[in-house]
């Protein structure tokens, strides 16, 4: 099995404690996911502690997981790096006008 990584990076000009803020708390996701605005509909239920840890100005966003034969060719054939990292820089753009608003 092998692996895939879909990554991309923004540089924020705002004071770490506002980026922080804003990725830290889930319930801030809403102001700038790029997910949020296509289901209208879509409900939110938050559990646990409000807060993880984390810190920076330079935001990353990163996803990576295990993929059998099948998905590394539709990974390949359907350019998920290309649709998934649309949707990265479109949130990282959001969060970016967010912490910077």
């Amino acid at each position: 099995m092998g692996t895939f990584e879909s990554s991309r990076d923004i540089t924020i000009a705002a004071p770490r404690t506002v980026v922080h803020d804003l990725v830290d708390d889930f319930r801030q996701w809403e102001s700038w996911s790029p997910w949020e605005d296509l289901d209208p509909a879509m409900s939110h239920e938050y559990s646990g502690p409000d807060r993880a840890v984390g810190d920076g100005t330079r935001a990353t966003w990163t996803m990576t997981g295990q993929q059998n034969i099948l998905m590394k060719v539709l990974f390949a054939v359907m350019r998920m790096d290309d649709r998934l990292g649309k949707d990265f820089e479109k949130g990282l753009r959001q969060l970016k006008a967010r912490a910077e608003g």
